[in-house]
C-alpha cells in the first residue's frame, strides 16, 4: 500500500519501516515527522501491482485523477483538485518538461530502475517555484547496492510488449548503473466503424544511466536521460482522411557536486541541462499531400545552490539561489525566433522543534523574472502529537503559477474551425495592429489599452490532517484541504473579423476555490495479508459563477420549451473533469512462507462532467457536457456516468531468481469511447521478471 505522511511499511515481510522522503523539505526527512501532506510508494509496491509505467502507479493513489490526453496518448494527473499543469513533476529531484498541450506523458517513464515515488500534496513553491501550485510528484531512481542484472519482459494484449534491462555495479567508493528499456503497442480501436484507431500505434525507447563516486568529503554524480518515441496515426480531419507521422526526443543531463565542509555545514552544488522536441506531419490518406505540420522544441537549464547547516540537533537551515534559463520554439509562435525566459530565485527553510511540537518548518521563496517579474512564496508547516496515538499535521501557504510560454507568445488560427485566432499577451497589441492595418478586423469586444502584463496565478492553501494509531495493525489518515485560487489565466475574446469570428486572448479574469476532504485506512490481517481504503470528496468551483447565481443573473435554456430559466445555487456542479467522489479499496498478499503474492484492486469515481474534448476522441459521436447553453457545469448538463475499475494479479516466485506475474487490469471491460478515449478496456498481461545478483542472491 502507499503510505500517507506517517510511517508503515508497505511490504508484510518486514517488521515497520520509517520509510525516508526527500521531496517534502528537500533535506530527507523520516516520513512520520514530515509535516506536509505526502504519499510515499516504494519499490516493493510499484512491483505488486505489475506496473511498468508511472502513470499507472499515480492512478492508484487517493486524491489523483487521471486526466487524458489529445487522442488517449498518455495523460497528466490531476491532484486535489487542480489542472496537470499546476503538479510538478521531478526525476530525482528536477523538472520533466515537454508540456506541449499543458499535459506532461507519463508514459514516458519506465518504473524498471525507480526506488519510490514521493508525492507531496498542497503548495510547495516555497520550495519548488512555479507550476508546484498543487504539490509536486518526484520519481527517486535507484542507487545500487550491490552488483545485480535485471531484466522484466511485459506482455499484454493489443501486441503491447514492455522489455526493460538494468546493470548495476558497485565497489568501495564508486557505484553506477544503467537501464534500457523498449515499448512497443500496435494501440487499439474503440470505434471499429470509423478511420483510424482510437489510440494509434507508437514505439518508445529509452535509457537511462547513474554514476557516483563517494571520495570522502566529497560526493559526485552524473545521470542521464535519452527517450525518443514513433508514433503513426489515422483519423478523420473534416471527413478528410489522414494519416500522420510524429517523433518525440527527450534528453537530459545532471551533475551533482556534495561537499560537506564541516560536520554541521554541507553544500550541493547541481546542474541540469534538458531538451524535448516534438514534430509531426499530417496527410491526406489517399494523395499525401501535406496537410499541416506541427512542431515544439523546449530547453530547460538550471544551476542551484544548495547550503544546509545543521544549527543543533533540534534546528536545522537549508538555503538555495539558482538560475533557469527556459526556451521554446515552435511554428504556433508564429516566428522564426525561439522565445526565451529567465528566473532567478532564492529560498531558505529553517525547522525547528519546539518543546510542545514535534517540528515547524518556515519557509520562503522569490522568484524574479524577465516577464512576469517577482513572485514571494512563503509556507509555514507543523507537525505534534496531540494524543499518546494521535499525530495533527498542518501547513498554510502561497503558491503561483507563471505563465507558460503559450499563454505569452501563442500566434495561432484555426481556418478549419472557422478561422478564430488565439494571440498570447506578449504579441496581442502588435498582431492586432497588423490585422487592423489589413483591413482584417471588424470591431473590438475589449479595451486592452489599459490592461497590464498578465500576472502568475496565486493560490492560499490549507492543507491539515491528523494520523491515527488505532492498533499495531490498524492506522488512518483524516485530512482537508482548501485552495483559493486568484488571478486565474483564462481566455477571453478581444476583437471580431469580418467574418465574424473572434480574436481571443489570455487576462487574469477568475478566480476558483477548491477544497475537500480526503481519508485513508490500513488494516493488517496477518503478516501476509492486509487491506486499504481511501475515499475523496472533491468541490472545485468557479467563484465568479458562484456570484452570478447569487445574484440571479445566471440562467439555463429549458430543454423542452427552450425558454431562458434563472438558475438556483444548487443547480450549480461546479468544475469539468473532476469526480465529486472518489474511492478505493485494495488487497494485498505477500508471505515469506509462500512464493505466492496476489493484489486486488478496485478504484471508483463518482460523476464527471467533460470540459472541451474536441480532438480528443476518434470515431463515433463525441460526447458534450453542455447542454443547458449558459458555459457552466450545472444539474441539467450531461454526465460521463461514475464507474469503477477493477485490477487483480497474482505473481510466483518459485523459481527463483525468476519470478512471474499474470494479471488482468480493467477486470471488467469498461470502457466509454466518446469522452475517454484513455480507458482503453480489458488488459490482460503476463509479467516475467530475472533478478541476478553476485552473491547468488
Amino acid at each position: 500500500m502507499a503510505l500517507s505522511g506517517y510511517a508503515q511499511s508497505d511490504t508484510l515481510l518486514e517488521k515497520e519501516i520509517d520509510p525516508i522522503f526527500i521531496t517534502a523539505h528537500r533535506d530527507g526527512r523520516k516520513l512520520s515527522s514530515l509535516s506536509t501532506s505526502a504519499v510515499f510508494v516504494s519499490q516493493n509496491q510499484i512491483n505488486m501491482i505489475g506496473a511498468n509505467r508511472v502513470q499507472q502507479v499515480l492512478s492508484e493513489q487517493n486524491g489523483i485523477q487521471i486526466v487524458p490526453q489529445v487522442n488517449g496518448l498518455g495523460s497528466g494527473i490531476q491532484l486535489q483538485g487542480f489542472n496537470p499543469d499546476y503538479t510538478l513533476i521531478l526525476l530525482d529531484g528536477e523538472p520533466l518538461v515537454g508540456r506541449n498541450t499543458g499535459l506532461l506523458d507519463l508514459n514516458r517513464l519506465s518504473l524498471n530502475a525507480i526506488k519510490q515515488i514521493e508525492i507531496v500534496k498542497g503548495p510547495s513553491s516555497s520550495l519548488y517555484g512555479s507550476e508546484a501550485l498543487a504539490g509536486v510528484v518526484n520519481i527517486i531512481t535507484e542507487r545500487t547496492e550491490q552488483d545485480h542484472l535485471k531484466i522484466n519482459l511485459k506482455l499484454a494484449n493489443n501486441r503491447t510488449s514492455d522489455i526493460n534491462a538494468t546493470g548495476g555495479w558497485t565497489n568501495k567508493s564508486t557505484d553506477g548503473l544503467v537501464q534500457v528499456s523498449r515499448y512497443a503497442t500496435d494501440g487499439y480501436d474503440l470505434s471499429p466503424a470509423s478511420f483510424g484507431k482510437t489510440v494509434s500505434p507508437h514505439q518508445q525507447w529509452s535509457g537511462f544511466s547513474k554514476f557516483n563516486a563517494n571520495l570522502g568529503h566529497h560526493e559526485l554524480s552524473l545521470s542521464g536521460r535519452y527517450f525518443e518515441e514513433h508514433q503513426q496515426s489515422e483519423y478523420l480531419v473534416n471527413e478528410i482522411a489522414t494519416r500522420g507521422k510524429g517523433l518525440i526526443n527527450d534528453w537530459m543531463i545532471n551533475p551533482v557536486w556534495k561537499y560537506k565542509i564541516t560536520p554541521r555545514l554541507h553544500s550541493t552544488l547541481r546542474t541540469y541541462y534538458t531538451q524535448y522536441s516534438a514534430v509531426a506531419d499530417y496527410l491526406k490518406d489517399k494523395t499525401n499531400e501535406q496537410i499541416s505540420s506541427d512542431d515544439f522544441h523546449q530547453s530547460f537549464t538550471r544551476v542551484e545552490w544548495n547550503p544546509k547547516y545543521l544549527i543543533s540537533e533540534k534546528q536545522t537551515l537549508l538555503a538555495g539561489a539558482g538560475w533557469v534559463k527556459e526556451q521554446v520554439k515552435t511554428i504556433r509562435y508564429g516566428s522564426a525566433d525561439p522565445q526565451h525566459q529567465y528566473t532567478s530565485y532564492a529560498f531558505a527553510q529553517y525547522t525547528f522543534k519546539p518543546m510542545d511540537l514535534k517540528e515547524v518548518n518556515l519557509g520562503l521563496r522569490y522568484d524574479q523574472n524577465n516577464v512576469y517579474g517577482g513572485q514571494l512564496s512563503p509556507k509555514i508547516s507543523f507537525t505534534t502529537p496531540i494524543r499518546k496515538n494521535i499525530t495533527w499535521n498542518g501547513s498554510l501557504g502561497l503558491g503561483f503559477k507563471a505563465p507558460d510560454f503559450r499563454q505569452l507568445y501563442l500566434d495561432f488560427n484555426n481556418a478549419a474551425g472557422g478561422g478564430y485566432s488565439v494571440l498570447g499577451r506578449e504579441v496581442l497589441t502588435s498582431k492586432l495592429a497588423f490585422l487592423q492595418q489589413q483591413g482584417q478586423i471588424a470591431g473590438y469586444l475589449k479595451d486592452i489599452s489599459n490592461e497590464g502584463p498578465i500576472k502568475p496565478e496565486r493560490s492560499l492553501s490549507v492543507n491539515t490532517g491528523v494520523h491515527i494509531n488505532a492498533s499495531p495493525d490498524t492506522k488512518a489518515d483524516l485530512g482537508i484541504y482548501y485552495h483559493n485560487v486568484s488571478q486565474l489565466i483564462e481566455t477571453e475574446p478581444v476583437a471580431q473579423f469580418i467574418n465574424g469570428s473572434n480574436v481571443f486572448s489570455y487576462f487574469n479574469i477568475n478566480k476558483v476555490r477548491i477544497e475537500g476532504a480526503e481519508a485513508n485506512i490500513t488494516h493488517r490481517i496477518n503478516t501476509a495479508l492486509n487491506i486499504c481504503m481511501g475515499y475523496q470528496l472533491l468541490y472545485a468551483l468557479d467563484l465568479h459563477q458562484l456570484e452570478l447565481l447569487k445574484a440571479g443573473l445566471k440562467f439555463r435554456r429549458d430543454p423542452v420549451t427552450l425558454s431562458s430559466v434563472r438558475m438556483k445555487r444548487s443547480d450549480y456542479f461546479g468544475l469539468s473533469n473532476r469526480s465529486r467522489h472518489s474511492a478505493q479499496f485494495k488487497i494485498n498478499y505477500q508471505s515469506e512462507k509462500s512464493p505466492f503474492t496476489g493484489s486486488l484492486r478496485i478504484i471508483y469515481r463518482s460523476k464527471s462532467g467533460l470540459g472541451s474534448n474536441s480532438g480528443v476522441v476518434q470515431g463515433g459521436e463525441v460526447f458534450i457536457s453542455e447542454r443547458s447553453g449558459n458555459d457552466v457545469l450545472d444539474r441539467y448538463d450531461a454526465f460521463i456516468k461514475g464507474y469503477a475499475l477493477t485490477n487483480i494479479n497474482i505473481g510466483w516466485n518459485g523459481l527463483k531468481p525468476l519470478q512471474i506475474q499474470i494479471g488482468t487490469d480493467n477486470v471488467f471491460n469498461k470502457t466509454i469511447p466518446n469522452a475517454l478515449p484513455g480507458l482503453s478496456g480489458r488488459i490482460v498481461y503476463l509479467n516475467l521478471n530475472y533478478t541476478f545478483k553476485r552473491n547468488g542472491q
